[in-house]
């Protein structure tokens, strides 16, 4: 059995303007690739009305800390209306998406201690009792990994979205 504590919940990233969606999944996969994660896809949805179309995508990445103890990043992108656009960019005139985006970003530590020394009564009171009063050792050792992490990738989105900081030509038609 798998314990999971929340090391950082609900670290929310806006913007409004045109991107490329295609190279923002890239980005996600870039930054996951170089900090060694993996994936789980846990919803891909499109919701596509008359006059305008929603984007949400939820994702889980879990990386390696020890044989006991993964750290797990939750991105949950929602893009809304999203609509194509044309912008200026280097001289000459490019097409986008344009969208709303709300990403949230929740981080886990999830540990895997069934089956070992350390999970007999006597040592989970002693450990409780030393952690409680004395030192706050084993609850915090991972932490600073997770939330990290979870940083490097929320700079990266955050530098993603900014280099699109083009003039649109032609604004999306508001809805």
């Amino acid at each position: 059995m798998s314990e999971k504590k929340i090391v950082v919940e609900n670290r929310k990233l806006l913007y409004e303007g045109p991107f490329e969606i295609a190279q923002f999944f890239a980005a996600v996969e870039g930054w996951m690739e170089q900090k060694g994660y993996e994936k789980e896809v846990k919803m891909k949805r499109q919701y596509v009305e008359e006059k305008r179309k929603n984007f949400e995508w939820v994702v889980e990445l879990f990386g390696h800390i020890t044989e006991y103890a993964s750290p797990v990043i939750r991105v949950r992108a929602l893009f809304q209306d999203l609509s194509e656009v044309s912008v200026r960019a280097e001289k000459r005139i490019k097409k986008l998406d344009w969208a709303r985006a709300l990403i949230v970003f929740d981080g886990f530590l999830e540990t895997t201690l069934a089956h070992r020394w350390s999970q007999r009564p006597w040592f989970i009171f002693s450990r409780a009792v030393f952690e409680r009063y004395i030192y706050k050792f084993q609850e915090r050792k991972f932490d600073d990994v997770v939330a990290d992490d979870l940083e490097s990738l929320y700079l990266a989105l955050k530098d993603f979205f900014n280099r699109y900081a083009f003039e649109p030509v032609q604004k999306p038609k508001k809805h």
